[in-house]
């Protein structure tokens, strides 16, 4: 059997079936591929200014240096109730810095993996973007902070929005 004939068949009705799809979605998306985009590191807030600023050390600590100086520079967990790629649907759901003591235990590299970890979590802290009162991370009213940002998108569901930039074309 031909081509001719092959296609004159299930496998010619299947072929023109994915080529209709094909075209379809095309024409659906405008023929515009996807644009890729790469993390660009972590969202800070600086406390003196309440603006958002980038890290691009993803494994960064707060407090850190900011733009406005000093150690005001604190993580910021930034969410979308729609698209990320829309930042002006981003909010803050809550901000975290590290105690003190917890910042020296983490660079500390005389103290036991398990030992920085323990003093890491113990001095963790959170507190709302609005009204900053530093409440530890795993006390109950911590954890309630934690979920009462998560649960702003009322019905829709919450994303995690990461600060990004357009992959380079090769």
């Amino acid at each position: 059997m031909g081509i001719r004939e092959q296609l004159q068949g299930p496998i010619g009705y299947g072929l023109v079936a994915v080529i209709i799809v094909a075209a379809i979605a095309i024409a659906m998306t405008g023929g515009e591929k996807p644009t890729r985009r790469l993390t660009a590191g972590i969202y800070f807030l600086d406390l003196k200014t309440d603006k958002l600023f980038v890290v691009e050390d993803v494994n960064a600590n707060a407090p850190t240096t900011a733009p406005s100086g000093g150690n005001d520079g604190v993580k910021a967990f930034v969410y979308s109730c729609g698209d990320c790629n829309d930042e002006s649907t981003h909010f803050v759901g809550y901000i975290e810095k590290y105690s003190d003591e917890a910042m020296k235990a983490i660079n500390d590299a005389s103290l036991s993996f398990d030992e920085r970890d323990k003093k890491r979590d113990v001095g963790r802290q959170v507190s709302k973007r609005e009204d900053v009162k530093w409440i530890q991370a795993k006390s109950d009213e911590g954890q309630a902070l934690v979920k009462e940002a998560m649960s702003r998108c009322k019905g829709g569901q919450i994303r995690p929005c990461e600060p990004t930039k357009p992959m380079e074309k090769k």
